[in-house]
């Protein structure tokens, strides 16, 4: 028999000392986390969006640019501006072509694509009825194999009562 009362105070069990984390604090801690989720997520929202706003403005301010050049006079400059600029409208042109180039290779690859989908559509639809196909084969293998059982169980019964 132990005797609690001769033990000393420090020798008693800190698991009572202890206090358990509560449903407060742990509810405390699952939001925190949760906020600070949705805090980076919206962040990252915030910063894609300041991208595509910037990407827009440099594509504007390129384009005032350019309608500026593609407004000049080049036979009313001298020599050296009358290159500068034709240079500009060279690179301007050689940019539109790029851009256009690039529009049809992005519609050729949307096509490929519409088109694969299609192709796989119907491999699915082919893939479907041949299923369809051999499951009905094999209803008519089963029928077939169980008339024939059947023949055969009452072949046996005609022989056993002739018997």
């Amino acid at each position: 028999m132990i005797n609690v009362e001769d033990e000393e105070p420090s020798e008693w069990s800190t698991l009572g000392n202890e206090q358990i984390e509560g449903q407060k604090a742990a509810k405390k801690k699952r939001t925190d986390g949760e906020s600070m989720g949705k805090i980076i997520h919206m962040q990252k929202e915030l910063v894609q969006i300041s991208r595509e706003r910037l990407d827009t403005m440099k594509s504007a301010v390129q384009e005032a640019a350019d309608e500026i050049i593609l407004s000049k006079d080049l036979d009313s400059m001298d020599g050296q501006k009358h290159a500068y600029y034709e240079r500009k409208l060279k690179l301007i042109y050689n940019q539109e072509d790029a851009k256009e180039e690039e529009e049809k290779k992005r519609m050729e690859r949307e096509k490929a694509k519409e088109d694969e989908k299609e192709k796989d559509k119907e491999r699915v639809k082919a893939k479907a009825k041949e299923g369809e196909e051999a499951k009905a084969e094999e209803k008519v293998h089963a029928k077939a194999k169980a008339d024939a059982k059947k023949k055969k169980n009452s072949a046996y019964v005609d022989v056993e009562g002739e018997v």
